[in-house]
């Protein structure tokens, strides 16, 4: 159970050491940051089995730095070299990786919803039992693709389950800003399908709630929505023409521990590991840096 803590404060530290390339202009196509996400990836990656499948996002980096946690193969993908993890071709928001389960990125506002259903029905009609893990944001569940995606996934009965990254935040504007709250329990309940609501930020605590809905679904197949609450320490993508105010106070000096409170998975995963384990990965983060 240690080693998911762990994953959880290594992949703080991936993307602390992006960050600082960021700032030193080392890195030609900045990603979309995911500083207080990286309990919901390390928890599905504990999950994942071989075969399942895993749709994304333009905010992907977290899920491939903890699939494929090659630090300097991720980042030749953003300076567009051909050692890269598509060969310099994909650019940050459309990162593919099939042989690590990551089959469909899309930087297009729900579009995903539709590729995941397709991998997930192609799942039913050759009787495979894995599962099709989509993600998503509480921005792309306002496309009415979200809820056409739940009702054909329920009328095939396909093992869909949605990964509802809910931050409250979109581009520049707060959901109360944009629209009434959309209560995806009851939204379940009205389309039949199951919910789960993950808030504590505990990379153990989600992955045991996420083996659970596994379970549930491999005996009866069905979609599943999964709201997990984060709380998101970076506004979008680090400094980028549009955005050059972006970067808030994230700075290796300071160590991995942005928020000092338990809406920071990397805080939680700090106090179960200690100080030693941090000034360990912070030094040797520090060293590639260097």
């Amino acid at each position: 159970m240690n080693l998911l803590h762990f994953k959880v404060l290594l992949l703080r530290s991936y993307q602390h050491a992006i960050n600082e390339l960021i700032k030193k202009k080392k890195i030609f196509l900045p990603p979309h940051m995911a500083f207080g996400y990286e309990a919901n990836a390390v928890a599905i990656n504990n999950v994942f089995d071989n075969g399942d499948k895993l749709i994304l996002t333009h905010r992907n980096i977290a899920y491939n730095l903890i699939f494929d946690p090659n630090l300097k193969k991720y980042i030749n993908e953003l300076n567009m070299k051909s050692n890269g993890i598509n060969k310099g071709l994909s650019g940050p928001m459309n990162i593919v990786n099939p042989n690590k389960g990551i089959v469909y990125t899309s930087s297009i506002l729900g579009n995903n919803f539709s590729i995941a259903l397709g991998f997930s029905v192609n799942n039913k009609v050759l009787k495979k039992k894995n599962i099709t893990y989509v993600v998503t944001g509480d921005g792309a569940i306002e496309e009415g693709s979200f809820v056409e995606t739940i009702i054909l996934a329920k009328k095939f009965k396909s093992r869909l389950v949605f990964i509802v990254e809910n931050n409250d935040f979109a581009m520049a504007s707060k959901t109360k800003e944009r629209r009434d709250d959309i209560d995806l329990e009851l939204l379940s309940k009205a389309y039949g399908c199951g919910y789960f609501l993950l808030n504590s930020r505990n990379v153990i605590d989600y992955s045991k709630k996420l083996l659970i809905i596994k379970k549930k679904i491999k005996k009866k197949p069905s979609p599943f929505i999964v709201e997990i609450k984060t709380t998101m320490f970076n506004r979008h993508a680090g400094v980028t023409p549009g955005f050059s105010g972006d970067l808030l106070d994230i700075d290796l000096k300071k160590g991995l521990v942005i928020k000092n409170n338990e809406s920071d998975p990397a805080y939680l995963s700090s106090c179960i590991l200690g100080e030693a384990i941090i000034k360990k990965i912070v030094i040797k983060i520090k060293k590639y840096l260097n």
